[in-house]
């Protein structure tokens, strides 16, 4: 009776040391994701201010959403870049407030949608044939832009990389009990 309760007890010993063992396995992955996506959020965040900042310099006018109206015949070409930035600032601002973005699927998507609205408008305006009166697209905004998106893309492969290993971790036999009790959801890559 004694050798069959001792036993009983080790296994139980065993398998809670097991639990949280994976519990706390899950819990540093998870944070290690937040950390990069908030390492990316920061920088999406100020690249879309600089791109918002330079378009306003180019306008000659302060910051504002009617900024634009100044840049005359042109100003059709940059609105939509300077909105995308905007939306792409408000996705990443819900994003960022929420200390556990793992989960919240809809936003990684609404962010993932509004990054490419904004290289599409990049890719539009800087698609446009320069003409007799200049460049299209200022040498100081394309340096910007390319700058810019290689620093994004190096937070991104980061993120894209977290979000990978957390994946794995969740998805592991023993893991995947633990995570299923404390609602450790697969995370979207970007």
């Amino acid at each position: 009776m004694l050798t069959t309760s001792l036993i009983f007890w080790g296994i139980a010993a065993l398998l809670l040391f097991w639990a949280l063992g994976a519990y706390n396995r899950l819990v540093g992955v998870r944070a290690q994701l937040t950390q990069a996506l908030h390492a990316l959020a920061v920088q999406w965040q100020a690249n879309a201010q600089n791109l918002r900042s330079e378009l306003a310099s180019l306008s000659h006018a302060p910051e504002t959403d009617s900024a634009w109206a100044s840049l005359g015949d042109d100003a059709s070409n940059w609105r939509p870049l300077a909105q995308a930035t905007k939306q792409l600032q408000a996705c990443l601002s819900a994003v960022q407030a929420k200390p556990s973005a793992v989960a919240q699927l809809d936003d990684i998507a609404s962010v993932r949608a509004a990054y490419q609205v904004m290289v599409g408008a990049w890719d539009r305006l800087s698609g446009t044939h320069d003409d007799l009166a200049g460049e299209a697209v200022p040498h100081s905004l394309t340096m910007l832009w390319q700058h810019q998106q290689l620093q994004a893309g190096e937070k991104l492969r980061d993120y894209n990389a977290s979000v990978e290993i957390y994946n794995h971790a969740v998805q592991q036999f023993p893991a995947i009990l633990v995570s299923w009790i404390f609602g450790f959801n697969a995370a979207q890559a970007l």
